[in-house]
């Protein structure tokens, strides 16, 4: 027998027990190279597109009480959280150049008032011979000078924020009353009894009220003309706001839109409340993927399923943020939208 017999045979057998040989696994297949990705739009919920922070403008809601001189405060009347109405009392103060203004005006009234008088009783003497000309002449010119004092003190004192009828019980008591230029809410009373405070040290007290308002919207960009907007005040409040912005400018600290909205109903608020402007869009207005605008010449596409249709149509792009888009156009519920739909180039 050959050397190489049991060689062969070794070789035969080991394949007898290793088997047939199993086929390799297939590869998954490729997708088709044009399928498209579909996603169903949606009602506009982006808050980073309806959203935006507000605050109230409202300066005639809120008066300072201070004093255009130095002055000494006298007596305190209302405390900080006391509602009180415009014209209230809030503090007494006094100063010299007060009273000299107010005894100044008092005193020229009544030489006007006298001297005035005077010329008539000797303009009527004179039409019976028994005056000279001269003599109507002196008290006139006595009566001018009078009442010329008389202005410049009531100038005065109105200088100091007081009206001149005041001059008799400033003269009376020595003091005058600072009152609440409006009704509100004294928020801060920092005056305190026997101190000088002069016109830079700040108010000696302050009232917040309520009054018609602007709204302060700021947000990235242009806002989508939509069906509502309501102001979320942080008291709780919601205030619906006029669609069409008072004014609008971009901020050239951080280029974002500042517009400036009215309330809907005239409604008084305080100055300096916060909140949240949400704005409700129209049902024709619908939110789709970034991805899903293709840019052509001119204008923006999507690639629209509708049941088992599928078309390319225009859309106008009203608002988008980095992922969404709110859009409108020959869309309706359930409709889908392909992504990374292709475009063509400019």
């Amino acid at each position: 027998m050959s050397r190489h017999v049991p060689l062969a045979l070794a070789l035969v057998l080991a394949a007898a027990r290793c088997g047939p040989a199993e086929p390799p696994p297939e590869a998954d297949p490729e997708p088709p190279p044009n399928e498209l990705r579909w996603e169903q739009i949606t009602a506009p919920d982006d808050a980073s597109v309806l959203r935006a922070p507000a605050v109230v403008r409202a300066p005639r809601a809120q008066a300072d009480v201070a004093a255009p001189i130095a002055v000494q405060v006298v007596r305190i009347h209302a405390d900080p959280g006391t509602r009180v109405e415009a014209g209230a009392p809030i503090v007494d103060v006094t100063a010299p150049s007060l009273l000299e203004g107010a005894a100044g005006y008092a005193s020229a009234s009544r030489e006007a008032r006298a001297q005035t008088s005077r010329a008539e009783s000797l303009e009527q003497l004179r039409a019976e011979g028994l005056a000279q000309r001269g003599q109507v002449f002196e008290r006139e010119s006595g009566a001018r000078a009078a009442a010329a004092e008389r202005d410049r003190a009531g100038a005065m004192l109105r200088a100091l924020g007081l009206s001149p009828t005041e001059a008799r019980s400033i003269r009376r008591d020595g003091f005058v009353t600072l009152r609440a230029p409006i009704a509100g809410i004294v928020v801060e009373v920092s005056a305190r009894i026997g101190e000088i405070r002069a016109p830079g040290d700040g108010p000696l007290a302050r009232v917040r009220g309520e009054a018609a308002a602007r709204v302060e919207v700021r947000t990235a960009g242009a806002w989508p003309t939509g069906s509502a907007l309501t102001l979320e005040a942080s008291d709780g409040r919601r205030v619906p706001l006029a669609l069409t912005p008072l004014a609008e400018t971009i901020d050239p600290d951080d280029g974002t839109r500042v517009a400036w909205y009215a309330t809907a109903d005239e409604v008084p608020l305080p100055d300096g409340l916060t909140g949240t402007a949400e704005l409700a869009p129209g049902d024709d207005v619908f939110q789709i993927p970034v991805r899903a605008l293709a840019q052509r010449t001119g204008r923006s596409e999507v690639r629209r399923r509708r049941g088992e249709e599928e078309a390319t149509i225009e859309v106008e792009v009203l608002a988008s943020s980095g992922a969404s888009a709110l859009v409108r156009g020959e869309l309706a519920s359930g409709d889908l939208v392909a992504l990374d739909a292709p475009g063509e180039a400019p």
